[in-house]
């Protein structure tokens, strides 16, 4: 391999000693080959930066989400039981108040579609 090297160059070497030219070329080469790691590093780094924003944000937002469902399936059975305690009151069953509720949410559908 030494004798490659030095012919490639065209420098005398002895056997197992290379020219301060060549080893001044393989540190080059070896300071430009770092360099691109490093960048090839940083780019990894700045990804992963990223990645871990974009995970807080999310789990910042789902956390949001579920505070409001359950905010809202709070309300909604609030709802439900004051319209329980209406039907009760009216001596109309809840059963009849869901059917007269569906046909008029079917009238609106009928009537938006045709």
């Amino acid at each position: 391999m030494s004798e490659i090297l030095c012919q490639s160059y065209e420098l005398t070497c002895d056997r197992g000693q290379y020219s301060d030219a060549v080893l001044n070329e393989l540190e080059s080469q070896n300071a430009g080959q770092v360099e691109g790691i490093m960048g090839k590093v940083k780019q990894l780094k700045d990804m992963t930066i990223a990645i871990g924003d974009e995970i807080r944000e999310s789990s910042a937002l789902a956390e949001k989400m579920n505070d409001s469902f359950d905010n809202t399936r709070l309300r909604l059975r609030g709802t439900m039981n004051r319209m329980l305690v209406m039907a009760e009151r009216t001596g109309v069953g809840w059963k009849v108040w869901l059917a007269f509720f569906a046909a008029v949410g079917f009238l609106f559908f009928y009537v938006w579609v045709f």
